[in-house]
């Protein structure tokens, strides 16, 4: 190969980084990053354009309706045993409703000083407890609770 060729090849290769980049910069190849990664996590949607205008527009915590900032950027909240998305939290709200536990079941664990379980939950500024020696009724009581207060308007 010539100078020439090796510098055509090189300009092709270089043209195509340029346009790959570019479209990456760009508000579509953005959004379709953002999605990719949501998907590669477990995220499960039927709109995932509709949830991106979602966490695009969003600049409150749905839970706790704090700013985002650096400190505490937004999140996709879901479930992680069928991968639905819930919400769109800030940082220490998501750690929060899906920290590990004792129990293995986020927002419930093992009160050592009571003897019982415990749920604790923080929902719109409000937390809320309950304590149970019997775990299967607390977790019982955590889906009807939640259903009632996060999942309606």
């Amino acid at each position: 190969m010539n100078r020439k060729e090796i510098y055509k090849k090189h300009s092709k290769t270089d043209k195509y980084k340029a346009t790959q980049k570019k479209y990456r910069d760009s508000p579509k190849g953005q959004m379709n990053s953002k999605i990719r990664k949501w998907k590669h996590r477990g995220l499960i949607a039927i709109n995932y354009k509709l949830i991106y205008d979602k966490w695009y527009y969003s600049s409150h915590c749905d839970n706790c309706k704090c700013e985002y900032s650096k400190d505490n950027v937004k999140c996709m909240d879901h479930d992680h045993d069928t991968g639905l998305f819930r919400n769109i939290l800030c940082n220490i709200c998501n750690l929060n409703l899906n920290s590990d536990n004792t129990s293995g079941i986020p927002n419930i664990s093992w009160n050592k000083h009571d003897n019982n379980w415990e749920y604790c939950r923080k929902i719109k500024g409000k937390r809320h407890r309950k304590y149970s020696k019997d775990l299967e009724w607390l977790k019982n009581y955590k889906k009807e609770y939640e259903l009632k207060h996060i999942y309606t308007n």
